[in-house]
């Protein structure tokens, strides 16, 4: 048997199918981590206990966190215009464990540039914002409203 690696602060590290089984644990378990009355940890030592690999619930915790945020990483710079396709190692076990998540994965995502995107109509002039200068928005007062006489700007209704 071939000696494990070993990281930097001497702790064995997690090989592909040792992650493989940590995903697989995960979301047989998913419903149990959305439910309020188990407490994670309590899960998260269970799954260090069906895993059987020596690891501490604390390293299972922080293995998943680690491939999750990679995979979260992996997703937002793909879901950004122009940037080149990147594969995550784990990204298909990890859809396949945890299912779509919409705030992961959106169904819709809404395009600024596009008032389709928002079901507004281009054509129609009620759609549109009212604009307004940078004095209306700052509430100060305009030259129109300030005279020689009376350096008090008016409060008449517009």
């Amino acid at each position: 048997m071939p000696t494990p690696k070993v990281g930097i602060r001497g702790k064995k590290l997690w090989t592909k199918p040792e992650t493989l089984q940590l995903i697989d644990a995960y979301g047989v378990r998913l419903n149990k981590f959305k439910d309020p009355k188990i407490r994670n940890i309590d899960l998260w030592k269970e799954i260090a206990d069906s895993l059987k690999l020596g690891y501490s619930w604390q390293q299972c915790e922080g293995r998943w966190k680690t491939i999750w945020a990679a995979y979260k990483r992996t997703n937002d710079h793909n879901n950004v215009s122009g940037n080149n396709a990147i594969i995550y190692e784990y990204e298909n076990e990890i859809r396949t464990a945890v299912g779509e998540k919409r705030n992961i994965n959106p169904a819709h995502i809404l395009n600024s540039q596009d008032p389709q995107s928002f079901g507004l109509d281009q054509s129609s002039s009620s759609t549109r914002r009212p604009s307004f200068s940078r004095q209306q928005l700052l509430n100060e007062p305009s030259e129109d409203d300030v005279t020689d006489d009376n350096p008090e700007p008016s409060n008449k209704a517009s």
